[in-house]
Parts: structure tokens; sequence; C-alpha cells
């Protein structure tokens, strides 16, 4: 019987490797908090395994947090740690050499490091693993801008970047204060997909010309979504300056 404490250890004290397979993994990606992430995985193999166990963890914080959690394992799924219950699917194919695994519902302390680890059971056991980064933030960016001149053309860029398959993102803006009317166009980007990752970033353009009279306006980006419950935003005061005639 395989158990992934005994694997884990084996990993770390020997690094074994069989050399006949390799796991491919991106190495970071990012999600937001109340949505979801896939780490895509595959590998290649030669080896000639009875039957193959994988097994996912999140690798060990700090020393308050010691232990690793199991968020998958073929062979036992009761191991299962309870932070992940109800929350992992596993969405690869072993058959297919498909080993990836989405995470719903995601929370900021799913961020840090985790682990696949592959055990090919045959005459000679073979394990293979690989690691990869997961980022959780909870609010969109957005892009940094110089000074802000009364009268001149401001494009302000608000962006998200997640890697969950079947949930899309959207940004609106709005901004607080009724009294002073402020003229907004709103472009929306797209949705640019980095093939390696999966992930998928959304953008949402605002262009406005402010005048003196809107200095100190809040301006918010926020997060909305038809598939998750997420409502972060991240806000922006305008310092509007007044080009003045010498």
């Amino acid at each position: 019987m395989w158990s992934w404490m005994f694997v884990s250890l084996l990993i770390l004290a020997e690094g074994i490797s069989g050399g006949q397979c390799s796991v491919i993994l991106p190495k970071h990606v990012l999600t937001v908090v109340g949505g979801c992430v896939e780490i895509q995985c595959t590998f290649d193999n030669a080896i000639n395994d009875t039957y193959l166990i994988a097994i996912w963890i999140k690798k060990a914080v700090d020393a308050v947090n010691p232990s690793a959690s199991v968020l998958y394992d073929s062979e036992h799924p009761s191991r299962e740690h309870i932070n992940y219950t109800g929350r992992v699917v596993f969405a690869g194919n072993l058959g297919k050499r498909q080993c990836s695994l989405l995470i719903n519902d995601t929370r900021r302390s799913d961020q840090g490091t985790y682990q696949v680890i592959l055990v090919f059971v045959s005459e000679v056991n073979v394990t293979e693993h690989s690691e990869i980064d997961i980022s959780v933030l909870e609010k969109p960016t957005i892009a940094r801008v110089g000074e802000i001149i009364a009268g001149r053309i401001l494009r302000l860029n608000c962006s998200i970047t997640q890697n969950c398959p079947n949930g899309s993102l959207q940004l609106k803006w709005t901004y607080h204060n009724l009294s002073i009317p402020l003229q907004l166009d709103v472009e929306e980007a797209g949705e640019i997909i980095d093939e390696s990752s999966g992930s998928r970033t959304v953008s949402s353009v605002l262009t406005l010309i402010p005048s003196a009279v809107n200095h100190g306006t809040m301006l918010k980006c926020t997060i909305t979504s038809d598939s998750f419950q997420i409502s972060s935003s991240e806000t922006l005061i305008l310092q509007v300056k007044c080009e003045c005639l010498v």
C-alpha cells in the first residue's frame, strides 16, 4: 500500500526519478478569490507500469503549517484534506497522460506551491514529480499612470488574470462623485489567453478628459462574474493638476 507521506518523503529525501517520464506543468498560474484555477498537467511516459497512482499535494507553508495537504489521491481518495473537500476535481485522464487538477471557490489560503506525484507501479516502482506556484489575487489591477492634467485625455487600463476554464470575468467601471459630471468612454480590450499556462487576462480601458473640478473623484474597477460570487474592486482617486500658463 502506497501512502502519500511515504511517496513525498521518498521524493524529498532521495530525489528518485525514473528518467523515462517527464511531467509538464506551467511554473506559475494566477487566480482570483472566489473563482477557480485549473492546473494543466500532462506527462510523457515510456515506462512499462502495471498501473499508475496520481497524487496532488500542497506543500508545507511554514513552521505553523508544517505538513503537506493532500488535494487528490487516486489510490486513497479519503486522504483529501478537509480544506479542499468539495472544491477539488481531478480534471485529467491518466490513460491519456493527463494529470490536470481543478480547484473551485479559490481562497486566499490556496496560494502556495503545489506538487503532482506520479507513481508508476511495476516490478521496479518509479516516481516522477513536478511543482507549480499558485498566486491568488484579491482584486483587479489598475495600471499606474503619471501625472493627471486637466483637459488632457487620460486612459486607464484595469485587468485581471485567472486560470479558470469555465468562468467568464467582466470588469465594470464606476465613479463616485455624482454631483459633478464626468464623461466616461469604456472599451473592453477583450481576453488574452496564454497557451502555455491556460491563463486568461481580461482588460477594460477607461478613457476620460478630467477637469479641475474632478480632483478627488474616486474611480472604481470591479470584477463581476456570471459564474462565481465575485465582487472585488480596485479604486483610484484622481489627483488632477492644472497646466497653468505663466
